[in-house]
C-alpha cells in the first residue's frame, strides 16, 4: 500500500491506489524489493526500508528506484541523474583539510546539544585512520594499511530509544592501494591524492570510483609531508625533498628526509614553505626563487608541538610561541601550555589556543592581546574546528566537545587525528577504527 496520497515526487493526489505510476510526473508509486522482491512504496525520503527482509535501500530523488546502499549512482537509463553521485541530495560542501577550513562561518546559533547521528567502521581494529576528506555528500577515509573507504555523510535512519545514535552507517566503496599509506591523503590541483609507499594515486570521483593517475616518487623515499605550493606540490620523504608540477615531473631539491617523529611542512598556500624537524633549525623554501631562505631563530628548542601558518609562520613549543618576522624568529611566552593544533580566523586575524590551564583563549598572531573563550571539557586529543562561534574537540575522555560542553554518548574509544564538518554535520576518528558523526 501507498504511504500516503499524493506522488512523493511532485505531491500529486494519488487518486487510485492500484496505479503504479504517478499521472502527473510519471513516477513509479510501487516497486519491487531489489533484496526479496516484495512491493514497496517509493519513498519521499532518502532510505526506505523493506518490512518484509529488513534491507535497507536508497531511492533516486528524480526516477525514485530502489538500490542497495553500496551502489554508488542511478542505473537507470533514462534517469537524468544517472552516473551522478546520489549522496549530493545531503548537501555538496566540500571539506578538504586546508588550514582555512578550521574557522568556518555559521550563522545559525548552536542552541541544542547536537545530535547523536552514526558510528561504524570498527572492522579497521588498530589501523590508522587519517584525517577525513568530504565531498559529494561523501566521506573519504584511508586506512595507514592502504585501504581506501567512501562512506555516505549520512546514514539510513533506524530507530532508538533516548540519547543514542539514530542512523546506520553506510560505506559505499572499499579499494585497495596495494601498500601502505603513510601519511593523510590531500587535495591538489583540482585532485584527491592518496599517498602510497613511494608514489601519490589520484582519486577517480566517477560514479565507480578508482584510483587513477599514479605520480612516482621514488627518489623521496617514502613520503612523510606534503604541501601545494601552488600548482606545484612540495612532498619531503625519507630521502630527500622534492617540487612535483602538474604534469608529474619532480625535482628533486635535496637530500635530507624528515625524522619519523617531530618533523613539520606547512605552506602558505602560495609560494613558500617552512620544514622543520626534531633537533635542527627550522628553514624556508622559496617556490618563486628556488632557493632556501637564511632565518633567524635563536633559543628554538630541541623539539616543538606545533607548525602552522596563520598570516606569518608560527611554531609553537609548550608554552613558548615562535613568530617570524622578518625571516627572523621572535618569542613570545604564553599563559600555560598548548595542546592542539591553533585555530586561525583570518577574517579576524586571531588565533585560538587550547591551553592545559582549561581555557580556550584567542589571541593574535604574536602571541598577545589574549581574550578568554571557554573553559574546556577535558583535555583535547584532536585537532579542533571552529564552526561560528563554538570550538569543536575530542578527549581523551572519549567524548565529542563544543565549548565546555561534553555532548553525549560517551563513544568507545578516545578521539584521535582532525575533525571534519560538512553539511551540518561534525565528523571524527576513534583509537578504536570507527568513524563517527554528530548532526548540528
Amino acid at each position: 500500500m501507498l504511504t500516503s496520497a499524493s506522488c512523493p515526487q511532485c505531491q500529486h493526489p494519488v487518486r487510485n491506489a492500484d496505479h503504479h505510476f504517478c499521472t502527473q510526473c510519471g513516477l513509479a508509486l510501487k516497486q519491487p524489493c531489489p533484496q526479496c522482491s516484495s512491493e514497496l512504496a517509493t519513498p519521499a525520503e532518502a532510505f526506505v526500508s523493506c518490512a518484509s527482509c529488513k534491507h535497507d535501500f536508497w531511492s533516486c530523488r528524480s526516477c525514485g528506484r530502489l538500490y542497495h546502499l553500496d551502489r554508488t549512482s542511478c542505473e537507470n537509463s533514462y534517469c537524468p541523474e544517472k552516473g551522478k553521485f546520489w549522496t549530493t541530495r545531503f548537501g555538496e560542501d566540500e571539506f578538504l583539510q586546508t588550514p582555512g577550513e578550521r574557522c568556518l562561518t555559521r550563522t545559525e546559533p548552536i542552541v541544542d546539544c547536537p545530535r547523536p547521528a552514526w558510528v561504524g567502521g570498527a572492522t579497521a581494529g588498530s589501523d590508522t585512520r587519517w584525517p577525513s576528506l568530504h565531498t559529494l555528500g561523501l566521506i573519504l577515509s584511508v586506512q595507514d594499511s592502504g585501504v581506501v573507504e567512501l562512506w555516505s555523510e549520512r546514514g539510513a535512519p533506524h530507530s532508538v530509544e533516548g540519547n543514542a545514535f539514530g542512523e546506520t552507517s553506510v560505506c559505499l566503496t572499499r579499494l585497495d592501494l596495494g601498500e601502505e599509506s603513510p601519511c593523510a591523503p590531500f587535495y591538489w590541483n583540482g585532485k584527491i591524492f592518496i599517498p602510497g609507499s613511494t608514489s601519490i594515486s589520484a582519486l577517480d570521483m566517477t560514479s565507480s570510483p578508482s584510483l587513477g593517475q599514479r605520480l612516482a616518487l621514488d627518489e623521496l623515499g617514502q613520503p612523510r609531508h606534503f604541501c601545494s605550493l601552488g600548482k606545484t606540490l612540495l612532498c619531503w620523504g625519507s630521502q630527500g625533498l622534492g617540487e612535483l608540477s602538474g604534469d608529474g615531473s619532480l625535482q628533486k631539491l635535496g637530500s635530507d628526509g624528515p625524522s619519523n617523529s617531530g618533523s613539520f611542512m606547512v605552506s602558505n598556500g602560495r609560494d613558500m614553505a617552512l620544514l622543520y624537524a626534531a633537533g635542527s633549525d627550522p628553514v624556508i623554501w622559496s617556490s618563486s626563487e628556488k632557493r632556501f631562505l637564511e632565518i633567524d631563530c635563536e633559543d628554538m628548542p630541541d623539539g616543538v608541538d606545533f607548525v602552522h601558518f596563520a598570516d606569518r609562520f608560527l611554531i609553537v613549543a609548550g608554552n613558548k610561541l615562535f613568530y617570524c618576522q622578518d625571516q627572523h624568529f621572535l618569542v613570545r611566552e604564553l599563559p600555560a601550555s598548548v595542546l592542539a593544533q591553533p585555530l586561525y580566523c583570518a577574517s579576524e586575524n586571531r588565533l585560538t589556543l587550547l591551553l592545559n590551564d582549561g581555557s580556550a583563549r584567542s589571541c593574535s598572531t604574536t602571541g598577545d592581546k589574549f581574550s578568554f573563550v571557554c573553559d574546556l571539557a577535558g583535555t583535547p586529543s584532536t585537532d579542533p574546528i571552529r564552526l561560528g562561534e563554538s570550538i569543536f574537540y575530542g578527549t581523551e575522555g572519549r567524548y565529542l566537545c563544543y565549548d565546555e560542553e561534553a555532548i553525549r554518548p560517551r563513544l568507545s574509544a578516545p578521539l584521535r587525528g582532525a575533525l571534519s564538518y560538512a553539511n551540518g554535520r561534525v565528523f571524527g576518528n576513534l583509537r578504536d577504527g570507527s568513524i563517527f558523526c554528530f548532526e548540528l
